[in-house]
């Protein structure tokens, strides 16, 4: 479902919108996957039509052997939120596959810069990535993205008190890198918290605590786009999740303590045509260049979807 339902939505609401950026896509080279949750019992994926992103500036494949040997995802086990509504283990292992998606697309960018700079990568600034914008490769965007309207921006669905959007960021470097690259390295420092030790491993709300660490001056924009799962069938719904804000506007609107600050109502129509949401097979990132953009996508913590639903897209600029 990538090729013929994916790739068209990013062509069209990313790519056009941000021509200049470059792209980075890693995926996970599986040909099925299994998900009692999405519905999905040895659905059949086909990780090779990813290689129709002929946009992308590179891609990278991964298999699971490669991925176990690096990561002890039994070590996380141990902090597994059963106060969610979570599958043990498999909702909680694709989250570390998709973290593990997200840093390597990350990699990729980074190790490109390296390649196209040389020896004056590290006093150039200037010629690095200052914008990047993280993506899913599974989901059907259907409005437009412009990956510099904003520091550090995600979808405005999916947001609650303590609780934040782990399927997209767009935004400045700095800010990226915090969401792209600093979960590993925060886990046990989180769940030694009050706020870890009752949210426990679970993905949204490690990101609100882990974006409340940084202080990263998250907003909101009325993105919208709907899951693809392995079996074709697309979550119409997943842009509702946020109550009576469907009739209004967040715009540029800085995240604290207080989930929605200053909205203004609006016509609802244009908002609720917004959905997004695909199909695609196991890919991970992809990073187009961009004037500073970088994307990452593919994550899922809510309805933890199979390994191709880690996969992420990086665009950067």
């Amino acid at each position: 479902h990538f090729k013929d339902l994916v790739l068209p939505s990013i062509r069209k609401h990313i790519i056009s919108v941000n021509p200049t950026c470059d792209i980075f896509l890693h995926f996970y080279n599986i040909s099925s996957t299994s998900n009692p949750r999405n519905k999905e019992q040895k659905a059949k994926l086909y990780p090779n039509d990813v290689y129709f992103f002929n946009e992308a500036t590179q891609i990278v494949s991964e298999n699971m052997d490669d991925f176990t040997h690096n990561h002890n995802v039994s070590h996380f086990h141990q902090y597994f939120p059963y106060n969610k509504q979570w599958n043990f283990p498999v909702s909680l292992d694709n989250m570390i596959k998709q973290w593990n998606s997200i840093q390597k697309v990350w990699k990729q960018m980074v190790l490109h810069e390296q390649r196209k700079l040389g020896n004056s990568f590290s006093n150039r600034n200037d010629s690095r990535y200052q914008t990047v914008g993280i993506f899913r490769s599974d989901v059907l965007y259907k409005n437009n993205i412009n990956v510099s309207d904003g520091s550090a921006v995600t979808a405005l669905f999916n947001n609650f008190n303590t609780y934040r959007n782990d399927r997209i960021f767009y935004g400045l470097r700095e800010y990226a890198e915090k969401w792209a690259c600093g979960r590993f390295g925060y886990v046990e420092q989180y769940m030694i918290t009050d706020f870890g030790k009752k949210h426990r491993l679970h993905s949204e709300s490690f990101l609100y605590q882990l974006m409340e660490h940084w202080n990263i001056p998250i907003s909101f924009r009325d993105i919208c786009f709907h899951r693809v799962r392995a079996t074709g069938k697309i979550k119409s719904g997943d842009c509702n999740h946020f109550g009576n804000a469907q009739k209004k506007k967040f715009d540029l609107y800085i995240a604290s303590k207080k989930l929605l600050i200053g909205p203004h109502t609006r016509n609802g129509s244009d908002f609720d045509k917004l959905t997004a949401h695909s199909t695609f097979p196991p890919v991970s990132a992809v990073l187009h260049k961009c004037n500073v953009t970088t994307l990452s996508s593919h994550w899922i913590y809510n309805d933890l979807p199979s390994p191709a639903d880690s996969d992420f897209v990086i665009y950067a600029s």
